[in-house]
């Protein structure tokens, strides 16, 4: 999921997303699917397993505030969003682990000048990364990376660049130096699936150059080349448009929804016997303890290859 945004949009949007997300495990795949096609799906009636964690592609505040200051109605964003969401599964209302990072309304605080540093939500990824135990790489400007059975994941936060920009205090911090790291150290030659995690996108909204440029885009993609990149997620966009699974590049990416809207949204992601499917999830406001969530807007399937799994 992405834009979990504290302090913007509907002041409950995440306590049903959150609902919904942990009610969801064990509801088939398949089912309900608006565009009439549940058998794009390859597990069509099966369980949907306990996920291994939630992605969070960006932007977790809506002004990046932490409780110091007054600048709006809301004072504490970053501090609800950790109570609510917590870390491991067990210590927040989210039953499964998080994985997040920043977007580009986490620099957004107004308060820079007082904290004198970076903005509490960026401090924040940077901390919490400190605390998982499965990770492989991290760098001290809070990107991360790790493996879950076979396949590699890298936390990207705002998007894959080398920074910082002059134009914008949102600074992708190194990201793209830490991507070509971990590809040359622990991915080149293996043939590993590898999955993106970034706020930004490349539908017609992210791809403006108060976001990111083409020639950084151009750039991330020369660093990426020749590797098996299987899936691209971010957020961004909200629900309200209508790239949700699309290609840039040849690659596959994917908008993966947010709680934002009267019918909030998240991606479900299998990965399994080299296959990778996605489909998207809505969820209504209606029980509150356990939202009618439905199989969606949109589905994915596609054969992977999965590499040397020998290291």
């Amino acid at each position: 999921m992405g834009d979990p945004q504290y302090g913007g949009g509907q002041e409950d949007k995440n306590d049903w997303q959150i609902a919904a997300m942990n009610t969801f495990p064990g509801s088939l795949w398949g089912q309900r699917l608006e565009d009439g096609s549940p058998t794009a799906f390859m597990w069509v009636g099966e369980p949907v397993r306990t996920p291994l964690g939630v992605l969070i592609a960006g932007d977790l505040t809506q002004n990046g505030q932490d409780g110091r200051w007054r600048l709006f109605g809301e004072t504490n964003e970053l501090g609800r969003f950790l109570e609510d969401y917590g870390l491991d599964g067990t210590d927040g209302k989210l039953h499964f682990p998080v994985y997040e990072g920043t977007g580009n309304h986490d620099f957004d605080t107004l308060e820079d000048w007082w904290y004198g540093g970076d903005a509490p939500a960026v401090e924040a990824v940077r901390e919490r990364m400190l605390k998982r135990f499965d990770l492989l790489g991290i760098d001290t400007d809070g990107h991360y990376t790790w493996v879950w059975e076979g396949v590699h994941f890298l936390q990207l936060n705002l998007y894959p660049g080398r920074g910082p920009r002059s134009d914008t205090h949102r600074d992708p911090q190194g990201s793209l130096a830490f991507l070509e790291s971990v590809l040359l150290k622990q991915v080149a030659g293996s043939g590993r699936p590898v999955v993106l995690i970034h706020h930004y996108g490349f539908d017609t909204f992210s791809t403006q150059d108060r976001w990111w440029t083409e020639s950084e885009r151009e750039e991330y993609a020369e660093v990426i080349k020749g590797y098996n990149i299987v899936a691209i997620i971010h957020g961004h966009v909200h629900n309200t448009r209508k790239e949700s699974h699309y290609q840039w590049k040849g690659y596959d990416v994917y908008n993966v929804g947010t709680p934002f809207g009267e019918q909030g949204h998240f991606t479900v992601f299998r990965i399994k016997d080299g296959w990778l499917q996605a489909g998207d999830v809505a969820w209504t406001r209606d029980d509150p303890e356990r939202p009618t969530t439905e199989w969606h807007t949109w589905s994915h399937t596609k054969p992977i290859s999965m590499g040397s799994l020998s290291d």
